[in-house]
């Protein structure tokens, strides 16, 4: 598909060029000042397609094409989320934990490891994480003093929180899918449907 887009914009372009005709959209001015390192990636290359097609690109071409490989980008993102590991460090019992953790889990991606008491902080050691959980002052200051990777949240999630977690590298939860309902919709369907029905239905999940 994203190869296919090339080829379409590419030719699009050179035919264009050929009979003089010249479109520029103020609207993706920005674009270099937005996607710089790409930007000037894709700028390094167009030598090679003016050596080929003896076409030159202008900055409404490179602003097109970053946009269009930023779009692909994102999508695979999307596909390929990056769940943060995670372990919380508190006093709460469980089931006050399992609350925060759906609390969580609405607004981002995350794969839960496990939950500890401030005196089983030893067996962090065993564990494989990227990010320590904990609500009070008192067990932040312990972890980290130990250089540990803890942050401190509200039990009751506040937008702030959520803006510190994605400024430490948490990816958004975009939708979460009834297992079961979606279990039927698959029923009975090759895999070649499958593959279809899902781009066709959730297209911003699958590619």
């Amino acid at each position: 598909e994203f190869l296919d887009e090339l080829y379409s914009y590419f030719y699009r372009e050179i035919t264009l060029n050929h009979f003089h005709c010249t479109f520029v959209d103020k609207t993706v001015e920005n674009t270099r000042e937005q996607f710089l390192n790409l930007y000037q990636i894709i700028q390094k290359y167009g030598v090679y397609f003016k050596a080929a097609y003896n076409f030159a690109f202008m900055d409404e071409h490179f602003s097109t094409l970053t946009l269009l490989v930023q779009k692909h980008v994102l999508r695979n993102r999307i596909v390929d989320r990056h769940r943060q590991k995670i372990v919380v460090v508190t006093s709460i019992n469980f089931e006050r934990v399992s609350f925060f953790l759906e609390q969580i889990r609405e607004y981002v991606a995350l794969e839960w490891k496990g939950t500890f008491n401030i005196n089983e902080i030893h067996r962090l050691e065993e564990l494989e994480y990227d990010c320590i959980f904990c609500f009070s002052s008192r067990i932040f200051n312990i972890l980290n003093a130990q250089n540990l990777p803890v942050i401190r949240l509200n039990f009751f999630v506040s937008q702030d929180d959520i803006d510190r977690l994605l400024a430490r590298g948490f990816s958004t939860l975009k939708h979460r899918f009834l297992a079961s309902s979606f279990v039927l919709e698959l029923a009975g369907k090759s895999e070649r449907e499958i593959v279809e029905y899902l781009k066709e239905q959730y297209g911003d999940y699958f590619v």
